[in-house]
């Protein structure tokens, strides 16, 4: 405290009224003067002085406000804070908030006091702030500036001979602290069915004979959240800890009771997701590339609900217990061409009858180098060019000398496992992803996938608990994110606002069509049709610049886009109250629907009529909803 050159500042516990008293008394001894920082050391100064325990310390006691009256090496500060506590006194000094008076260089701080197991971190942090503001900290691992206020064990026994007490209950310590101090009572003479060693939650009775344990509250901590009071329970806290490790995303909309339209919104909000540079790319620029090519005034709304990695994405495995999940037709990796499945004429059926969507004209282009007259055919060449693909992919090896494919796929990598995945979820609309995924749903070689190496680059999927697409989402692959990956040539050797404007006008563009439109993939239709899966499989920068050079919705399309035109008429005049109007505008939407579409048509047609006798219910029009409910068994 003498070769303190400016302000000595203690810190200490505020219960430790003795060591209070020996600061007192050499600060008297060296003619200083003493002031307070700190409820807690306010209040247990002024007890203290009233109990006449601090004898003479009120003639050397300042208040804050007289510490700039005096030279600053004339004033000892007792301050509390020797634990890191935050708000504390000397946790306020530490970040200069202490107005009274800053700490400057020549400034002494001392910690009379060990560090408790547990705020080691929150010390240090105060001990660095506090050499920051130019003040020499002095602590007990450095120099011996404490002493430890508990009794030593002589000193209990003492107590315990002078008390003569006739029960005793050890209160303060670890439970092994007080069956050591229950041991000592004994040897110091107190009857051994007189020691009782609680534990919280205990209730004892005690009688002039006897002590005991009679009942036990269960300990639980009572967490008060502000002035409001009441308790937080664990997964309360649980779940804000979450929130702050991962960010959160809440949406607000507004929805016709009866007609279930977004009438307002939706707006997300997210916090702590997503960089803001990275928002946006790919929707903007397909928003633009839908309105130009369907030709419809259709307004979207797309917001960026952040990042999750593929294991958390598929941590729950619930999805392959539904009938939708099926291994059935799942490519063997391991039997390759020579799976007995390839030979089953039951397979082969369903083969011709999914290539039979499109004509052979169309199918021809795949196969440029061989005449194809029948749909066998093309089913040889189709499969013989999957099998190669196959075996192309099981070579790959990534920058890490590793294989590309794990066999058997894991989830992530196989489309069957995307597909029973997305028809259970809840959660997605759109998922953007750049793992790369293998078309194993052997019984739906898809052409232009099969010709692209067998990958997918995006998808349509029935997910039937999402209702913005009436039950549908769409999946995109980042084509260009494979990394460097020996064998796979990197697509896009473009700048990062092209790759992006062509992922999202082209990929996300395409797979939206079949999702909100319902249409089907089509080998048939213009070139510059964005829902020709055909167009993709060349360059992607030509695709997307042929694309672009005709801005005019495809009159092949036009019935599908009718169709998805009749039914938000519909919703607009239910949301208008106008239901006779809106149910017969239903049924135009489900007579217009195309023959083939991208999903199961049966379903569709359904939640069509379910919409339309919705609406005829609301002016109860009997007849109607009988003509409906016989469309509906039909399709049952």
């Amino acid at each position: 405290m003498a070769a303190a050159e400016g302000l000595f500042v203690v810190s200490m516990f505020a219960s430790n009224i003795g060591r209070m008293g020996q600061v007192f008394e050499i600060a008297k001894k060296m003619g200083k003067r003493v002031a307070l920082a700190g409820r807690t050391m306010d209040t247990n100064v002024r007890l203290a002085l009233e109990s006449g325990y601090l004898k003479g310390a009120q003639n050397i006691l300042i208040t804050q406000e007289q510490i700039m009256d005096y030279p600053r090496n004339e004033v000892v500060l007792l301050a509390t804070g020797s634990q890191g506590e935050f708000g504390s006194a000397l946790s306020r000094m530490s970040q200069g908030e202490f107005t009274p008076a800053s700490l400057q260089n020549g400034d002494q701080v001392v910690l009379s006091s060990k560090f408790i197991p547990g705020n080691e971190r929150a010390i240090g942090q105060t001990i660095n702030a506090l050499f920051k503001q130019g003040a020499d900290v002095i602590y007990d691992a450095i120099q011996e500036v404490h002493v430890s206020g508990h009794a030593t064990r002589p000193e209990l026994k003492q107590m315990l001979e002078a008390v003569k007490p006739k029960f005793f209950v050890p209160v303060h310590g670890e439970y092994r602290h007080l069956v050591h101090h229950s041991r000592l009572a004994a040897e110091s003479g107190v009857p051994k069915q007189n020691i009782l060693v609680a534990i919280n939650g205990d209730t004892l009775e005690l009688t002039p004979d006897s002590i005991r344990v009679v009942d036990h509250a269960e300990e639980t901590r009572v967490l008060v959240e502000g002035r409001a009071g009441g308790d937080v329970s664990r997964l309360m806290i649980k779940e804000r800890r979450n929130l702050a490790e991962k960010g959160i995303v809440f949406s607000l909309l507004v929805r016709n009771q009866y007609s279930r339209r977004i009438v307002a919104g939706p707006e997300i909000f997210a916090k702590g997701l997503v960089h803001e540079e990275q928002e946006g790319f790919f929707i903007e620029e397909g928003k633009k590339t839908i309105s130009m090519k369907f030709g419809e005034e259709i307004e979207l709304e797309f917001h960026d609900n952040g990042y999750i990695s593929l294991e958390d994405l598929f941590s729950s495995i619930q999805y392959q217990k539904q009938n939708h999940y099926t291994t059935k037709y799942k490519y063997d990796f391991q039997q390759m061409e020579k799976a007995n499945i390839f030979s089953n004429p039951e397979y082969k059926k369903e083969v011709l009858d999914f290539l039979k969507s499109w004509s052979i004209e169309s199918l021809q282009k795949f196969f440029p180098n061989k005449k194809i007259s029948n749909y066998k055919e093309v089913e040889i060449e189709l499969l013989k060019t999957y099998h190669q693909k196959m075996y192309w992919l099981t070579s790959l090896k990534t920058n890490k000398n590793e294989p590309l494919l794990n066999i058997p796929l894991k989830n992530h990598q196989s489309y069957i496992e995307w597909k029973a995945f997305m028809y259970d979820q809840s959660k997605y609309d759109v998922i953007f992803t750049n793992t790369i995924i293998v078309l194993d749903t052997i019984n739906t070689p898809y052409p232009h996938s099969v010709v692209k190496h067998a990958k997918v680059g995006g998808s349509s999927f029935e997910s039937p608990k999402r209702n913005p697409m009436l039950g549908n989402s769409l999946l995109i692959n980042f084509l260009e994110e494979y990394g460097n990956i020996d064998g796979i040539k990197n697509p896009f050797q473009l700048n990062s606002e092209k790759k992006n404007k062509i992922i999202g006008g082209l990929f996300f563009a395409h797979e939206f069509g079949h999702a909100f439109f319902q249409i089907p993939d089509v080998y048939d239709h213009p070139e510059s049709c964005l829902m020709n899966a055909s167009m993709d499989s060349g360059n992607m920068e030509k695709s997307y610049e042929l694309l672009l050079s005709d801005p005019h919705p495809c009159p092949k399309c036009k019935p599908w886009i009718q169709s998805k035109k009749n039914f938000i008429e519909a919703e607009i005049l239910f949301s208008k109250s106008q239901f006779q109007d809106a149910g017969e505008k239903f049924l135009i939407c489900a007579s217009n629907l195309p023959t083939q579409i991208d999903s199961d048509r049966n379903r569709y047609l359904l939640q069509i009529y379910s919409q339309a006798k919705l609406a005829f219910s609301k002016v109860n029009n009997l007849n109607k909803i009988q003509v409906i409910e016989s469309l509906e068994s039909s399709l049952r």
